[in-house]
């Protein structure tokens, strides 16, 4: 009774250490950096040995590490760590294996003992005993061990890991072995600081980085993102709700007081200023472009990093001695001129291909899309719940119609199938004769692995590791006819690796590959963009082609599918949270847009890039309002830029949807500083009307706000008289009464284009008076 007692009182009082009301290091003598005291070790025998036993023994073989440690044996530290692994991860008896990583009580009240005495402080000590060779199996271990902590007790994060630790991990990313579990860790330890890590404290991070392949640039993006960005901000931009002026007084007096803004900046200034460092990023951004669209991604739950590494394939690249970057430049340049004539590469204009309707999950949607939300540039998508096909289905609509037919890809060509589904994780009902089709997915298993190794020893472009031939010899003979039927038997071994049909199959498993983390590259690119030296790196990206990359993505974006309605996704703000995978893609690309084209000042060469070049000349040589009007009548669908695919969107999108404020927000950000042609442009490409329109016949409410539509107004109308004109004719007396009235009604939403207009009418009559 008397140890029952005791191990109860020990408990609470961590459980308390947990919410903050009694301070660990006074209550058990346990410095800052973790190491425990004697106290602890002073404890009567029999209460140690009912805490090990209530920790599966966890205590018993951290002993047995602290020695093997002390005494430098491998292999002893080897058994050890595993020993340490299977006692706080794996299950109890009788268990499923789906549930080694589920937190339980259990399972966090062993983890809070180990840590307590000093469990967290010999893990890291396996770090630095010396080895003749690397020990990644064990610091696999150790890393995983250290996660799971981690996630279990998120006080453990940021008492127990100091700079020095991070800079140890940072490190570790060397090691290409250990990388995925290295990353993971970072995360988790990164996310969970209140001030931001300074990335200048880290020796050779220029080299660690340099040699990073592009698979794993883009997980390090979700390092980035955790240290360019304030803590503040980013909570603000991904919270569901607008602070008020209060709340962001004092988020900014608490920033000054830490100084963590001068970290972001010389962060920021780090990463732009490493060599190659811009460039990879905008060339992970247009390999991402060779993948499938948005809808299919989330249809087919392929949003996490698939569990496909170095340790399985060597890619072709590594084979050759060349770094991925070089390799895909090779590809790019190989496809060349041929990205005109196809279709999988963002529908790039092609003169003899200008009534191509067809959407491909290779390529990106028709330029122009229909007026009828929903229709059909894109094949319909699954509404409901969703389900993955296991069969191969007849692609449809994905072959270009292009008339040179030395660039034309069959249907044997078309691989998009075979990728979705292979890197699709199974549903939790896939082999059950009694599949109630509810759309829930498990993690990722041996049959996915199994089938993207075959599709990419298919495609000729990758070698299995020792690892790699293992897992496929040692499969289970029941997997047998579900890999048979996974990978499509009309794959084709080219006689020529070079070919440009090879190139972009090559391309498009590449970007199956990066395409879970184009968020955080996405919003790496939205972050540099917005920082102190916004103008230099609009200006570098505009140099290595991000306009065209945008023009291309937003096809991708999946605009005119139907929106997802599927529940198997968290809500990553609550239960209230409106987002869902698709909009937080969506809303984190036009974030891009805009910041890249946020330059208020005339004569500016990179706001016009959202242009096609017909439209640039079309503005640049237009004398009148009649000009521009005949002149977008011409227009064909693959001549128009990244503005009027906006404007088209806008236009569709209902009073209520979460998009419309960004798809505002671009357009506008074009309008300030257009000059009067721009002006005219967007108000013959339907804004005008629309906005208006917009105005008179909508119930302003939290989610339809109107100041949106007043404020796009205010930038249309500035100082244009012919915009003016042209308002005044587009609302007859009853409606211009009502306008009139709504202006009056809503003072707050309406007082910049009040101020506009009157700005505009004086400026008009002065310039009239003179003339």
């Amino acid at each position: 009774k008397v140890t029952t007692k005791m191990t109860s009182t020990i408990f609470n009082i961590l459980r308390n250490r947990e919410i903050g009301i009694v301070n660990r290091s006074k209550a058990f003598g346990i410095n800052s950096k973790g190491h425990h005291s004697l106290l602890l070790e002073k404890l009567p025998k029999s209460i140690y040995t009912q805490i090990n036993a209530d920790c599966g023994g966890a205590l018993q073989h951290l002993n047995s590490l602290k020695a093997s440690l002390s005494s430098e044996s491998w292999h002893q530290i080897e058994n050890d760590v595993g020993d340490v692994l299977s006692s706080l991860l794996e299950n109890l008896p009788n268990r499923p294996s789906q549930e080694i990583f589920q937190v339980t009580p259990l399972k966090i009240l062993q983890r809070e003992f180990f840590v307590l005495f000093g469990g967290i402080r010999e893990l890291l000590r396996v770090f630095t005993i010396p080895s003749s060779t690397e020990r990644t199996d064990v610091w696999n271990d150790v890393l995983v061990i250290l996660r799971e902590i981690t996630i279990s007790l998120p006080s453990v994060a940021e008492k127990t890991f100091d700079n020095k630790d991070i800079v140890l991990f940072f490190s570790l990313l060397s090691h290409r072995n250990v990388f995925d579990n290295t990353m993971n860790l970072l995360e988790e330890i990164l996310a969970s600081r209140e001030e931001t890590f300074n990335l200048a404290s880290i020796p050779d991070l220029f080299s660690i980085i340099s040699k990073f392949s592009a698979r794993q640039l883009s997980h390090f993006c979700r390092v980035l993102s955790l240290v360019l960005f304030e803590p503040e901000d980013r909570q603000i931009m991904e919270g569901s709700h607008v602070l008020k002026s209060l709340d962001l007084l004092k988020l900014r007096r608490s920033r000054m007081s830490r100084n963590s803004s001068g970290t972001v900046e010389k962060n920021q200034s780090l990463v732009i200023e490493m060599p190659n460092m811009m460039a990879r990023l905008i060339q992970m951004l247009r390999i991402i472009n060779y993948g499938p669209n948005l809808s299919e991604l989330i249809s087919h739950n392929i949003v996490v990093q698939f569990p496909v590494t170095s340790d399985i394939l060597n890619f072709l690249p590594n084979r050759r001695g060349l770094s991925d970057w070089d390799h895909f430049s090779n590809l790019e340049a190989r496809i060349g001129s041929s990205r005109s004539s196809n279709s999988n590469n963002s529908n790039r204009s092609n003169s003899n291909d200008q009534t191509v309707q067809q959407t491909s999950p290779i390529t990106p949607a028709n330029p122009i899309v229909s007026s009828n939300r929903g229709s059909a540039t894109v094949p319909p998508r699954p509404t409901g719940t969703v389900r993955v096909p296991l069969e191969f289905s007849t692609p449809q609509n994905r072959h270009s119609t292009s008339s040179h037919s030395v660039e034309v890809e069959d249907e044997d060509d078309d691989i998009m199938d075979e990728l979705l589904s292979a890197f699709s994780p199974l549903r939790q009902n896939d082999n059950n004769t009694n599949d109630n089709g509810d759309g829930n997915f498990q993690s990722f298993e041996l049959t996915n692995i199994l089938s993207v190794i075959q599709l990419a020893q298919s495609l000729g472009i990758a070698d299995l590791t020792p690892l790699g031939e293992s897992l496929f010899t040692t499969a289970q003979p029941n997997m047998r006819p579900y890999l048979t039927r996974r990978t499509s038997p009309s794959m084709i071994h080219s006689s020529s690796r070079d070919t440009p049909a090879h190139c972009r199959k090559e391309l498009q498993f590449h970007a199956m590959l990066l395409a879970p983390h184009q968020i955080e590259l996405i919003f790496v690119l939205c972050t540099l963009l917005s920082g102190r030296r916004k103008i230099s790196v609009q200006k570098t990206f505009a140099d290595l082609g991000l306009a065209k990359i945008l023009r291309d993505m937003y096809d991708r974006m999946s605009w005119d599918a139907p929106p997802y309605v599927g529940d198997n996704f968290e809500h990553i703000h609550g239960p209230g949270c409106e987002c869902n995978p698709e909009s937080t893609v969506r809303v984190q690309f036009l974030r891009l847009i805009h910041n890249f084209f946020d330059r208020d000042f005339l004569g500016n060469e990179n706001k016009l890039l959202i242009l096609s070049e017909k439209e640039r000349e079309l503005i640049l040589n237009s004398q009148s309002g009649d000009d521009i009007r005949d002149g977008i009548a011409k227009l064909q669908s693959n001549e128009r830029g990244t503005l009027s695919l906006i404007i088209r969107t806008l236009i569709r999108e209902p009073s209520e949807s979460l998009y419309r404020f960004w798809l505002s927000a671009c357009v506008d950000n074009f309008m300030r500083g257009c000059g009067r042609m721009g002006q005219l442009f967007v108000a013959h490409s339907g804004m005008l009307q629309h906005a208006t329109q917009h105005i008179v016949k909508s119930i302003p409410s939290a989610s339809n706000p109107l100041q949106i539509a007043f404020d796009f107004l205010s930038e249309m109308v500035k100082c244009n008289k012919t915009v003016l004109e042209m308002l005044e004719e587009s609302l007859n007396d009853n409606e211009f009464r009502h306008f009139v009235r709504i202006i009056m009604d809503n003072l707050v939403d309406s007082n910049v284009f009040i101020r506009s207009l009157y700005f505009s009418l004086e400026m008009i009559s002065f310039a009239e008076n003179i003339e």
